[in-house]
């Protein structure tokens, strides 16, 4: 998804947001085009001419970084509460049980459940989403143990 964002320096022209994805960050898009940067740094010239640091600066849970321009801040969406947070985050306790397996089965949920919290819908249609999901982690991390028991079983009679 690309957010535009409105900063003076870059009036008419087309500066956005690409959101992050599972295996790429957030990246910085200017007139259609991705443009290459280090760590979220990205060095942009302004309609002056004159040089401008870009930084997009991501949590890994939220897919929409902060941006800062400058030394300005600029807010592109609300920042999630903390009880969001909380909320996303109940599926990562299946570390403490099911260790790395739990683990992925609870980072995926969590990424899954910040886009359903940065989606379309009311705070109860995303908290149910949100619950479902964090369910459907827990059976997932189940049937992916399930399969792993059986195939070792299967290789030592």
């Amino acid at each position: 998804m690309d957010i535009a964002i409105d900063a003076a320096e870059f009036q008419g022209r087309r500066l956005m947001v690409r959101t992050a994805s599972w295996f790429r960050g957030p990246r910085l898009v200017v007139d259609g085009s991705e443009v290459k940067g280090k760590r979220g740094r990205f060095i942009l010239r302004n309609n002056q001419g004159q040089e401008v640091t870009v930084r997009l600066i991501s949590n890994h849970i939220d897919p929409i970084p902060k941006v800062i321009v400058g030394n300005r801040s600029i807010e592109l969406a609300r920042p999630l509460e903390w009880y969001e947070y909380v909320w996303m985050g109940l599926p990562i306790l299946l570390v403490f049980h099911g260790g790395a397996l739990g683990a992925v089965c609870g980072v995926v949920a969590i990424q899954r459940s910040a886009q359903v919290f940065r989606g379309e819908g009311s705070k109860v249609r995303k908290f149910l989403l949100s619950g479902l999901i964090s369910v459907g982690a827990l059976l997932g991390y189940f049937v992916l143990l399930l399969i792993l028991f059986s195939l070792v079983q299967g290789r030592n009679p």
